[in-house]
């Protein structure tokens, strides 16, 4: 019915959100029904896992400049001289965890797509293993959905899934793991000190000394 379709939606939108993994289904979203139809319902919880593990933070800095973007359109629509413009519309976390996170779910999905190509992702279309392996990039960052069988993976597969859960989402986010930030702070860290530099600086800024131990006590303690 539609009152259990609309239930259904919501409490998947906030499971994957909420990086929960919580579903009602059968198998849950390894659910055949679901692994054999056209894929969306794995990209929209990508796209809502994303949104919830990098960080609220983020969120309200996307907010921000869209809302500036939005009264410089309407002041040029309206011919009213353009409003003074911020030196920096994303902050220096935000991108630090954009960058950082935008290469690790390439590098992950990448990845799973070669080591589970002739394996879980045997017999399906092109775009069906793309998008799974896209999704599968998310899901061990957090978030604790499954769509294919953990069990039937790759030994390098699951490697790779546990340093994917070590390092986890954003800072102040619903995800977990020692964040995207500290990893990132870790490795801009290791190559100042490999190029001999005394600063660890990233989008020409410098990290805070502070911020850097803080960064290693995490990483230490995990």
């Amino acid at each position: 019915s539609l009152e259990d379709e609309l239930i259904f939606s919501g409490f998947h939108a906030m499971s994957a959100f909420c990086n929960a993994g919580f579903s009602n289904l059968e198998g849950g979203l390894s659910n055949p029904l679901l692994l054999h139809s056209d894929q969306s319902v794995y990209i929209i919880a990508s796209l809502l896992i994303l949104a919830g593990g990098i960080g609220f933070p983020i969120l309200m800095n996307f907010s921000q400049a869209a809302r500036q973007q939005a009264i410089r359109a309407w002041r040029r629509l309206r011919g009213l001289p353009r409003a003074r413009r911020k030196a920096h519309t994303l902050d220096f976390n935000t991108k630090i965890v954009l960058v950082t996170s935008a290469w690790i779910i390439v590098a992950s999905s990448a990845l799973f797509f070669v080591f589970e190509y002739n394996n879980t992702l045997a017999g399906m279309s092109l775009y069906d293993k793309i998008v799974q392996s896209v999704f599968n990039s998310f899901v061990p960052r957090s978030s604790g959905f499954a769509s294919v069988n953990p069990a039937s993976m790759m030994n390098v597969t699951l490697i790779m899934f546990v340093f994917l859960m070590w390092v986890g989402g954003g800072s102040q986010s619903t995800a977990g793991g020692i964040k995207v930030n500290t990893f990132a702070t870790m490795l801009l860290n290791l190559k100042a000190s490999v190029c001999g530099s005394r600063r660890v600086t990233a989008f020409h800024r410098t990290i805070d000394i502070a911020s850097l131990r803080t960064a290693h006590a995490v990483v230490g303690l995990s």
